[in-house]
């Protein structure tokens, strides 16, 4: 592992601001993270650098993770504050992202070291010097995405058609969990038109659930904070690796097999039960059944080991999703330019010098 000791922290500022020189227009990706081209025409990604419209907030954000100790596994709940990594959290996913890439379950990213910002006054933090060492990751990627974005992206010649004709509208309102309006959306009719989208996320979801598979049959519990659509990525090529290892990540030999059986179970009912929080809650029925072939797709794809995502299927969802995609934007007719990011990312100016060789 690389300690980077004289790479300054990113600094995130809006688009609109001048670019500083020497700068990088980089994206948000996920939470707290950022994607960023460098001078030497590679991608790569700062996790943890600050949340991307209020730096570093002082709120924090609870959660569960397991300690072993004298034969036992014991859950300890913590708060982490948002948008940042302790230089402990970092170090282990910089070393968990390797294991997962040495065994073929993340080939997307490659771990170029930890990133340790000089000094602990942080825009938007307002708590002064931490008491403890901070870090972020720094990656190189191939892919940035995510399984919960190609499902989305495979919906939106369907949305584009509902919001075009008036059935279907959105209530920006509601940020976390946006709620869709229905105005007679044809049950039957839809699913006869759009039974190939149907086909596609039970596809989709047939290759998550093989990944899952590999994972477990590698050895690794994929964690249950870790256990949602939105922790893999999608290569070019149909390949769909692993990210973010920050969530319970621990080798399956460390427990019990029946133990250790039972976890593997719940981490693929949890994936399955976030993905049907996301796909269908506030949904119309119609859109819900489409989540439900995701879902379907993920159990029958960890059941039986299913391959990869074809390349075919892969482009057509692409290229349907660039087509309808303008239409989808006019249609949605957004209230606010607060809200039009989430649909049309504009991205962000991160400033930062040459970044090292990760070779």
């Amino acid at each position: 592992m690389v300690v980077l000791g004289d790479f300054p922290f990113l600094r995130k500022e809006a688009l609109s601001e001048p670019l500083p020189q020497n700068g990088y227009v980089g994206l948000t990706s996920g939470a707290g993270s950022a994607l960023f081209r460098a001078a030497d025409g590679r991608t790569y990604k700062l996790k943890r650098c600050g949340l991307g419209e209020t730096g570093f907030s002082d709120q924090g954000v609870k959660g569960s993770s397991p300690i072993a100790r004298d034969d036992e596994h014991y859950d300890h709940t913590g708060t982490a504050l948002s948008g940042l990594m302790s230089r402990a959290s970092a170090e282990l996913e910089f070393h968990l992202a390797n294991k997962f890439r040495q065994v073929a379950l993340s080939t997307a990213y490659r771990p170029c070291g930890i990133v340790v910002p000089r000094t602990t006054d942080l825009p938007g933090l307002g708590l002064g010097t931490l008491d403890r060492p901070i870090a972020a990751v720094l990656m190189e990627i191939e892919s940035d995405l995510r399984i919960d974005e190609l499902v989305y992206m495979t919906m939106t010649p369907l949305l584009a058609s509902l919001f075009a004709t008036g059935r279907l509208t959105y209530d920006e309102r509601y940020e976390v969990f946006p709620i869709f309006d229905s105005d007679g959306i044809p049950l039957v009719g839809t699913r006869r038109t759009w039974a190939h989208l149907s086909e596609r996320l039970y596809t989709i979801g047939s290759a998550v659930g093989g990944v899952y598979r590999r994972c477990h049959d590698a050895g690794f519990l994929r964690g249950l904070t870790s256990s949602w659509p939105g922790n893999e990525v999608v290569h070019a090529d149909g390949r769909i690796s692993m990210i973010d290892f920050d969530g319970g990540i621990a080798e399956s030999g460390a427990y019990p097999e029946d133990i250790a059986d039972l976890l593997r179970r719940t981490e693929i009912q949890q994936y399955c039960a976030d993905s049907y929080l996301f796909f269908t809650v506030l949904r119309p029925r119609t859109l819900q059944l489409y989540g439900e072939d995701f879902i379907e797709g993920c159990w029958a794809g960890y059941r039986d080991g299913s391959p990869l995502l074809p390349i075919d299927l892969l482009e057509a969802i692409l290229s349907d999703h660039s087509e309808a995609g303008p239409q989808l934007w006019d249609g949605t007719d957004f209230a606010s330019d607060s809200a039009t990011p989430l649909l049309r990312p504009e991205g962000l100016v991160l400033t930062a010098p040459e970044v090292p060789d990760c070779h």
